[in-house]
């Protein structure tokens, strides 16, 4: 439907993807009901997993993604996503793992530079919005124990606790 080419690209040859930085009324209000299907689904899964004591039960990008797609520069988006991190099921702990979008294109040239530094501003919004950790730009080691530290602590802050038997992180 969007006709995006599918590929990743490279720096030389950057890919023509038409996907979450494609934005029209249209789309954003058809995203809008699917995001809303998704955090209803979210919370039957999440539901399912804490009776099961799962554990540690690990997300990748929860509904963040799909919020930090909309344009949160404006009232109706960020009122859409106050709403639906209302209904969600809140994580135990939920990171944003920063990067300089410049040297994210670099790396990985999906999306065009100026989608990349909205979508970077959309997550810093959604951030404060969810009140998600922030964990900074940084070498490769420095992030993994910045993540590693995050986790350890929440961690530990639920062993305290005897009621939790599992930890939802996003």
């Amino acid at each position: 439907m969007l006709q995006s080419d599918g590929n990743i690209g490279t720096p030389e040859h950057p890919a023509d993807r038409r996907d979450k930085n494609t934005q029209n009324v249209p789309l954003l209000v058809g995203r809008s009901v699917l995001h809303l299907f998704d955090v209803i689904n979210l919370r039957r899964v999440v539901r399912k997993a804490k009776s099961e004591k799962s554990g540690v039960v690990i997300f990748d990008r929860y509904i963040y993604d799909q919020l930090a797609a909309l344009p949160m520069h404006s009232k109706w988006a960020r009122a859409l996503a106050s709403i639906l991190l209302r209904v969600a099921p809140k994580p135990d702990l939920s990171y944003v793992l920063d990067a300089d979008p410049e040297v994210a294109r670099a790396r990985k040239p999906e999306y065009p530079l100026e989608f990349m530094l909205k979508y970077r501003s959309s997550y810093l919004e959604l951030r404060r919005l969810a009140n998600l950790k922030l964990i900074s730009p940084g070498t490769v080691d420095d992030v993994h124990h910045a993540i590693v530290d995050a986790f350890t602590n929440c961690m530990l802050e639920r062993e305290n606790d005897s009621q939790v038997q599992s930890v939802v992180v996003a």
